[in-house]
């Protein structure tokens, strides 16, 4: 048997390469590894989540973890939801396509996610929940941001870290109630088509950088109410350019 404690800010337990849900000295729990996220929701039957790269450890709220591997994992929650992060996971999506059933979730509570190189339709059909970010600088290895909110009601998106996404594609295509975005760093964005599509109540973006884009296409249509940038801006944006707004959205 090995032992292996990652170097992570999180620390996890892995013996011969499986991680461990909790560690035992004499019948009493002196260590349980953290979850990497926790999310509850007023929906009953099942829900599935999709993961990739690896399985994960899932608690459907009942204290105890049940390993899952790659795929569709479905499940029917007792409580709060506890996900631990297998080794090798990579991307994570709740709402699947196939999932006709109206996404109803309270709270997504997320912490580490630097396994995570894809956050692509991660919340896709959410109808409403709250979003915390706990960590927002452990999105520093995502590349996909592609359709992450598409057909969703957030009022708000909090920040996170974007610096190193590629492919903002549809990012908030189609949410029907945000009103304004926080602060993204889209510099190393390149596909960014119909990123903001759709919104009809946007009337506020903080800041786009379009200038090393090679997709720009509709990024605006159908986001009518649109004030900041305005018009003339939304133009330069979609033929490459750096807006900040300066006056930050409310």
């Amino acid at each position: 048997m090995a032992l292996e404690i990652d170097g992570t800010g999180i620390s996890n337990v892995y013996v011969d390469g499986v991680l461990m849900t909790e560690m035992y000295v004499d019948g009493t729990k002196v260590w349980e590894t953290p979850p990497n996220i926790e999310f509850d929701t007023d929906l009953t039957g099942n829900i599935i989540f999709t993961v990739s790269g690896d399985g994960c450890n899932v608690d459907k709220g009942d204290g105890n973890y049940i390993y899952y591997s790659e795929g569709d994992i479905d499940i029917i929650p007792t409580g709060t939801v506890k996900l631990q992060f297998g080794a090798n996971l990579n991307h994570i999506q709740f709402f699947t396509n196939n999932n006709t059933q109206e996404q109803r979730y309270n709270t997504f509570e997320l912490y580490d996610l630097t396994k995570l190189t894809s956050m692509a339709s991660m919340f896709r059909n959410c109808v409403s929940a709250t979003i915390n970010f706990n960590s927002p600088d452990s999105t520093i290895n995502v590349e996909s941001c592609a359709n992450m909110f598409y057909i969703c009601g957030f009022e708000t998106i909090p920040s996170f870290n974007t610096s190193n996404v590629t492919d903002f594609y549809s990012m908030f295509d189609g949410n029907q109630n945000l009103t304004s975005t926080p602060y993204f760093d889209t510099s190393s964005g390149i596909q960014m088509g119909k990123m903001f599509r759709a919104c009809p109540d946007l009337l506020c973006i903080t800041n786009v950088d379009t200038t090393n884009a090679t997709n720009t296409a509709e990024i605006f249509n159908f986001t009518d109410n649109l004030i900041a940038p305005n018009a003339s801006q939304q133009t330069q944006i979609e033929n490459g350019y750096s807006y900040v707004n300066g006056s930050p959205c409310p």
